[in-house]
Formats: structure tokens, C-alpha cells, sequence
């Protein structure tokens, strides 16, 4: 029922496609125009977020590198000034004659030598741009100076004076003062200062002055400064170029396909018609997202024919639904339906129901009086279910009634048309039938059951019981069977109830079954009803045991109270 729930809706979408233009135009539009709007908003967001990541991968990218750089450019002007410093102590330390140091510190007089070094620190201090050029000789407190050339920055010290070291001095001039120096570099960068130290020795080796290089690195800040302002412009230049095409190369390839295919499917569903336009997208890109809208195309191709195909079934449905509509009409038909069954008639009164389990079903009941003092009684259930059930019930209806009329006895009617059945070699079905005739006057009752459940009778006092007959096979499976007559008797107040087997065999949702104990105690819940009251309280029952769950196989019933041969008419 669900498919045919959804092909009715495609067939409505269909109709209301057929509609004039202006009509379908007007009915569409909140729901076109909302689409449009949700797919701007994706279009926007798509773009922006593509051009927010190439905006942050290029940040990070370019902090990164700066800073790289930076570390590294400011690794080699910090090394380049520092070699510079010491270039020109290793030359000033080369000059000096390291035998007369001591005796300029001792006496105080000057000599040519003398002169020449000051000359030389002076000239190199001015014209290399050092802020110090000097020489000293250290001891364990401080230090003398011997050699303080010239800078332009205030008056340069002279030969005798003394200075204290720097915090941390003392540990660098020991490291330096030595025959074998291994400190020759210092760099301060909260004094931004780079200073050269380098060892004057005499002509034994021994150490007997340091002349010191200071170069103020402030400046190089400023040539720092101006390399990585030239880098990042570079950077950040190229860095652009490379978002602008790769938003291009990314916008062709992927969003504006992506726009193209969510466009398609966004007015697929207004073309599904199998006489509309069918789904293309042009899209050109030669990887997935091209195979993505080949996939569409394949859809629509796909989507068009189960669409057709589906309406065809629905067609074909609706058409089987309302043969079965007409054959369960027909079937209901063929059974009794008016109650009181013989309002004329005081001797008893009957009831019968069948339920089917799909739209027709295969069993069936039937009552009829064949003269004024026997009354006909059958219940049968066919082996199958549906229309071919329903057409073999048909069959097995008329040949029993039949024969019945002709004034045969249930024995006898069961085998003719057990015979008859099973004339025809072709058929695949059998029936279950218990098929008896009431004496009105006595209570009589006589029956033949053909594979058939056992009756129940319900006495006022004792209650319902099952009555244990015996059973002959069922009709249409073995030609020349003989089928046995048996009887049982009613008194006035007694009912026989006659049932199929989806009463007893009626499943809940764990699986376990009414059975025929279950079916007793419901009836001896109700023996005080009417026939009518009865069977609608049994098939209450039913259901609640079932517990809504779908029958498997029809449930037919049928009840009849003997009132006797005494009893007054009914009104």
C-alpha cells in the first residue's frame, strides 16, 4: 500500500504540472523562490570560505617565513658585526709589540712605537665606524688602560687609567687572557653591541694585553628592518597573485560546477515529467566532479524510467484493486449476511462471520434449510488464500449446496464432491469441510467432517467443550474416498459452535498461538450471550490476544443455538 501511496503522489505531482502556466507559476513560486535564496547563501558561503583559508594558510605562511627569516638575517648581521670587530682587534693586536707593554705601564713614557699604534686605532676607529678601539692590560679587579683611541665620543682614556669591569666582565677577559684564547666573540644584544677581544702576546707567548672592538649594532636594526620590510612586500605580493589564481582555478573547477549541478538538481524535480526536458549539466572539468554530473544525467535517465514504470504498476494496481474490490464484493455476497438468518423460525437461532486475511479469502460458511424440518449447516477452509482460493471456495459452495438440495446426506455429499474436485488433475488446492444436517424437531445432528476442525458444543450449565469427532481427509487430494456419517445431539439451550482454523491458530507478536484451549476459555467467558454477542466477543478476543498484529490465515466462525422444537416464534 505505500508504493501505491507514492506513485498516487508522483501522480499528483504529475496533474498539478498540467495546470495552467500562470496557475502552476503562482504555486511554485514561494517554494522556487526559497530554494534560490538557500542556494545564494550556499554560493556566498562556499566562495567565502574558500577565499578565508587561502587568506589564513597565506598568514600563517607568511608569519612563519618571517620569522625564519628574520631569526636568520638577524643571526648573520649579529655574526657579520661581530667578525667585523674582530678584524680590526686582530689587527691592532698584530701592531703591538708585546714586549714594551709592560714598560709603558711601569714608566709612564711614551715612545714612537707608541705613537704609531694610537695613530693607526685612531684612524681605524674613526673610519670603520667602531665606537671603541682600545687596549688594556687586566688584573684580578680591574683593568689599565694602554691604548684608548679615538672615537668622537667624548676624551678618550690615556695611558694609566684605570676602569672597573663590566657585571659578567671578568668571566670573558679570563677566557681571553691566555695563551690558548678560546673566547674571541661577544655579542650583547640589551647593549646592542658586538665586541671583538683578542689576546696581545710577547715574545715568549705569554699574554700581556687584550685589545677590545665595540661596535654599536643599532644601526643594523635599521638594515634589519628595511631586508624584511623588502621581504614581506615580496611575500605578501606574491602570496596575492597566488590567491587570485588559485580562487580562479578553484571557482572554474569546483564552485562553479558545483553551482551548475545544485541549479540541475534544484529544477530536476519540475522536469521529471517523462515528456520533459531531460537533465543536463555542462560541466568540463575531467575528475570527479564531471563524473558527479554524468552520474546526475544517468539518474534523471533512471529516475524518468521508474517513474513511468511505476506508474504503469500504479495503473495496474488500481485496476487489480478494484477487481479485488468487486471479487471481495462478489464473495461476501455468495455468503449468507441477513440475521436473524430465519426470523420465522423458533427452533433456533444462527449467526456466522468470516474475516479474510487479504482482500478475498477461502473459507466460507453456508446455511440453508432444505425442507421444513432439516436445516443445512457448512464451514470450509480452502488450502489457499486470495482470488484463486476465493474461486475454488465458489466452486466447493455450489457442488456441497447442491448436492445437499438433491437430499443427500453429509457422507454422501462429501464424496461426490470430493470426487468431482479431484476430476480436474490441474488443480493444486484442497478444502477442509464439516458439513452437517440439523433435525428441527429432535436436535438431531448429522455430519461428515473432511479434514475439518472439531465442533464445540456449549451446554447453559456445563459450559463449552470440544467435541472429539472423527476426521476423513480433506476434499480434492484422494478420488474414491469414503467419508464417515456421524451424529450428535442438541438439546434446547445447547450451541454448536463451528470455527476454521485462524481462530485457535491467531498469533501474537511472540509468536505463540491462541490454541484451542485459549479459544474454549474465551467462549465460557461469554456462554451466557446471544449467538451473536458471542462470536463478536470471541473475535474481540482474538484480537486482543493478537495484540494488533496482522492475521495470517481467515477466521470464519459460526454459531447456532437449539431452542427446540417447543420453543415460540421469534418476534
Amino acid at each position: 500500500m505505500e508504493e501505491a501511496k507514492s506513485a498516487e503522489e508522483i501522480r499528483k505531482s504529475a496533474e498539478e504540472k498540467e495546470q495552467p502556466a500562470g496557475e502552476q507559476r503562482t504555486a511554485d513560486r514561494p517554494q522556487t523562490g526559497a530554494a534560490a535564496g538557500r542556494s545564494v547563501k550556499k554560493y556566498g558561503r562556499i566562495g567565502a570560505k574558500v577565499v578565508l583559508g587561502l587568506i589564513v594558510f597565506a598568514v600563517v605562511l607568511i608569519v612563519s617565513i618571517s620569522i625564519s627569516v628574520g631569526r636568520l638575517l638577524q643571526s648573520e648581521l649579529e655574526s657579520y658585526y661581530a667578525s667585523f670587530a674582530y678584524s680590526y682587534a686582530r689587527s691592532v693586536a698584530d701592531l703591538i709589540d708585546g714586549d714594551r707593554v709592560a714598560g709603558y705601564l711601569e714608566t709612564g713614557e711614551i715612545d714612537d712605537h707608541y705613537r704609531e699604534v694610537n695613530k693607526v686605532m685612531d684612524v681605524l676607529c674613526m673610519e670603520s665606524g667602531l665606537t671603541y678601539l682600545y687596549a688594556f692590560v687586566p688584573y684580578e679587579d680591574y683593568f689599565v688602560y694602554v691604548w684608548d683611541a679615538e672615537s668622537g665620543d667624548g676624551q678618550p682614556n690615556v695611558l694609566g687609567d684605570r676602569d672597573v669591569y663590566m657585571e659578567g666582565y671578568e668571566e670573558v677577559i679570563g677566557r681571553v687572557y691566555c695563551k690558548d684564547p678560546v673566547e674571541k666573540l661577544a655579542y650583547y644584544p640589551e647593549d646592542s653591541v658586538a665586541m671583538a677581544l683578542v689576546p696581545v702576546f710577547d715574545s715568549t707567548g705569554e699574554p700581556v694585553a687584550i685589545v677590545g672592538a665595540d661596535f654599536d649594532t643599532r644601526g643594523a636594526w635599521y638594515i634589519f628592518l628595511y631586508y624584511m620590510g623588502v621581504i614581506l612586500i615580496n611575500i605578501i605580493l606574491l602570496f596575492t597573485v597566488f590567491i587570485v589564481i588559485y580562487y580562479y582555478i578553484i571557482k572554474k573547477t569546483i564552485i562553479v560546477p558545483i553551482r551548475k549541478l545544485t541549479k540541475a538538481t534544484t529544477e530536476l524535480k519540475d522536469n521529471l515529467d517523462s515528456e520533459g526536458e531531460a537533465f543536463h549539466v555542462d560541466i568540463n572539468t575531467n575528475d570527479e566532479i564531471e563524473e558527479l554530473g554524468d552520474n546526475f544525467e544517468r539518474m534523471d535517465g533512471e529516475l524518468r524510467s521508474y517513474i513511468m514504470t511505476v506508474k504503469s504498476i500504479t495503473a495496474a494496481r488500481e485496476h487489480l484493486d478494484a477487481e479485488l474490490s468487486l471479487a471481495a464484493t462478489i464473495q461476501e455476497r455468495m455468503l449468507p449476511q441477513t440475521f436473524p438468518a430465519f426470523p420465522e423460525r423458533g427452533e433456533f437461532d444462527l449467526y456466522a462471520s468470516m474475516t479474510p486475511a487479504r482482500e478475498v479469502g477461502g473459507d466460507f460458511y453456508d446455511y440453508f434449510l432444505i425442507d421444513d424440518d432439516h436445516l443445512g449447516m457448512v464451514i470450509a477452509d480452502v488450502s489457499d488464500k486470495g482470488v484463486p482460493a476465493a474461486l475454488f471456495m465458489a466452486v466447493c459452495k455450489t457442488l456441497i449446496k447442491n448436492h445437499m438440495m438433491l437430499g443427500g446426506a453429509p457422507d454422501e455429499v462429501l464424496n461426490h464432491v470430493n470426487d468431482e474436485l479431484c476430476e480436474n488433475e490441474a488443480n493444486e488446492m484442497f478444502v477442509t469441510v464439516w458439513l452437517g444436517t440439523l433435525t428441527l424437531s429432535t436436535g438431531e445432528t448429522l455430519f461428515a467432517n473432511g479434514g475439518h476442525e472439531s465442533p464445540v458444543i456449549g451446554h447453559p450449565e456445563e459450559g463449552f467443550g470440544l467435541v472429539d469427532t472423527g476426521h476423513g481427509p480433506p476434499l480434492g487430494i484422494y478420488e474414491g474416498v469414503s467419508y464417515q456419517l456421524q451424529s450428535l445431539k442438541l438439546d434446547p439451550g445447547d450451541i454448536l459452535f463451528l470455527y476454521t482454523d485462524g481462530l485457535p491458530e491467531a498469533t501474537n507478536v511472540y509468536q505463540e498461538m491462541l490454541g484451542l484451549d485459549g479459544m474454549i476459555d474465551a467462549l465460557n467467558a461469554h456462554r451466557g450471550a446471544t449467538v451473536t454477542e458471542l462470536l463478536t466477543r470471541v473475535k474481540l478476543a482474538a484480537d486482543h490476544f493478537a495484540e494488533g498484529r496482522e492475521p495470517f490465515d481467515d477466521l470464519t466462525m459460526l454459531a447456532l443455538r437449539y431452542d427446540g422444537s417447543v420453543s415460540p416464534e421469534k418476534t
